[in-house]
């Protein structure tokens, strides 16, 4: 009898696990049934997943943990207002479930009351009119993993496509409303799944043995390879050498694999470096770096033409050295003549005046900023509201400017000169909005201009005739 009650036990085990994987949608089936409660800016209050039969049907999961998804929202409300009439554009927000013991940023703990005040934040300083409700429970019901987590469901109810934010554009839309395929990377539930039985292993080769896609696919054997969309994912390249010629646990001593963009190969290759870690930013030469490329070509596109999504001029490169001759010396004079094998551009260092944003404090605003003592402490929730107390001047800029400054044409650099610490009132502002970061800025004291100066910078030209 305690045989039979043991295998039944197992067996319903078995089978709430099944149901548990099988809940998300699916690409190709129904869309399983939901209710939409407390909606905002749409005609209804409550809507079921039957009502919208007959309806072009896009819904947009976002949470509070993700700046992609937080910026995400603005490109929603624009093609809510492309597409009005057309299609159905609804967004839900919510979170998944935090583990116990979770470590949460000060500010990012969790509760739908602080995503709510987000979202209300938002909708006033970006005007934001798309159709938006708020439920966790749906949320954790449909979305497996990331945000934004996008369902695309026609006017039959079944779902089209499952995808991140990448694919959500005004053609694709146009595409889904006549029936049209469009490609989009698969992140439903059952995609991801088959990719973890494609795993890229680390303590292999790239293109070894099919370790992240086929033998067949390199351009050239450090190894150089096309990051095309019927390759695995594979890591991004390390952020700088200092992560290759030392022994750790992720990689082997002397392995350096990764994709990126072209442009990014060449940082690698001549600044040792592609994105500045914390210990590349106390080196003394950093400081002078102009961490953009000069392009000097006819045809720039292999290097400004790229996407992330299609992964158009994306590349993979493979180069695998001895431990004992792993020094960032050789393995960036091997990458650099990597690179001028394959593409023939010539690339060299050279000393330029460029522009650059300049951030100055007068001395009374140094004096008016300079902390009373107390605990360090992060206030507001790094998206709509920011504040610091007892907080160094380069950390401060650090978390004023993450979500802009790759995207800010030239650099931006702290000259204030303040090496003590200071205060900062908690002060609202948008951080995805460079402008209103530059007017905040002002109104704290600081003087941030464009300015010019010497900088050592990679310049890349056409090869030698």
């Amino acid at each position: 009898m305690k045989k039979t009650v043991f295998i039944f036990l197992i067996f319903l085990s078995w089978t709430y696990g099944e149901a548990q994987e099988n809940h998300y949608p699916e690409i190709g089936k129904p869309v399983p049934d939901f209710t939409l409660k407390n909606m905002e800016d749409y005609t209804h209050t409550k809507i079921r997943s039957q009502d919208l039969k007959g309806k072009f049907v896009i819904l947009c999961f976002w949470s509070r943990f993700c700046s992609g998804a937080i910026k995400n929202l603005s490109k929603m409300n624009t093609l809510y207002q492309q597409f009005k009439g057309k299609a159905e554009i609804i967004c839900i927000g919510g979170e998944h479930e935090i583990s116990p013991g979770s470590y949460m940023l000060p500010g990012q703990e969790p509760g739908m009351d602080k995503l709510k005040e987000l979202y209300t934040q938002l909708k006033d300083l970006q005007g934001l009119e798309v159709p938006i409700t708020f439920d966790p429970g749906l949320f954790q019901r449909f979305v497996p993993r990331t945000v934004p987590h996008i369902l695309w469901i026609d006017d039959k109810g079944i779902v089209q496509a499952i995808t991140s934010s990448n694919s959500i554009n005004a053609e694709n839309i146009q595409s889904f409303l006549e029936g049209k395929p469009f490609f989009f990377w698969d992140e439903s539930y059952a995609a991801r799944q088959e990719r973890k039985q494609h795993t890229y292993d680390r303590q292999k080769p790239f293109l070894t043995d099919s370790n992240g896609g086929k033998d067949t696919n390199f351009l050239y054997r450090s190894l150089l390879a096309s990051y095309t969309r019927d390759m695995h994912k594979v890591p991004s390249l390390p952020y700088s050498m200092q992560q290759v010629y030392r022994t750790h646990g992720y990689t082997p001593q002397g392995w350096l694999e990764g994709w990126a963009t072209l442009q990014d190969f060449y940082k690698m290759a001549y600044l040792a470096y592609w994105w500045l870690t914390n210990e590349e930013k106390k080196e003394p030469r950093v400081k002078n770096h102009y961490n953009r490329v000069v392009l000097e070509l006819k045809n720039d596109s292999l290097f400004t033409d790229y996407d992330y999504e299609s992964r158009k001029n994306m590349y993979v490169y493979s180069l695998i050295v001895p431990p004992e001759r792993a020094t960032p010396q050789y393995l960036m004079k091997t990458m650099q003549q990597d690179l001028y094998r394959y593409f023939g551009y010539e690339a060299k260092v050279e000393t330029r005046t460029l522009p650059y944003w300049r951030i100055t404090a007068p001395e009374n605003t140094q004096r008016k900023l300079k902390t009373k003592g107390g605990k360090y402490a992060l206030l507001g929730n790094g998206f709509t509201r920011i504040g610091f107390r007892n907080v160094s001047m380069d950390k401060y800029l650090n978390a004023l400017l993450y979500m802009i400054r790759a995207t800010v044409p030239i650099p931006i650099i702290n000259e204030t000169g303040i090496e003590g610490y200071i205060d900062i009132k908690e002060t609202e502002v948008l951080l995805s909005d460079f402008e209103a970061i530059k007017q905040l800025l002002k109104k704290q004291g600081f003087i941030i201009e464009k300015a010019e100066k010497a900088f050592e910078v990679i310049v890349i030209s056409d090869k030698r005739s």
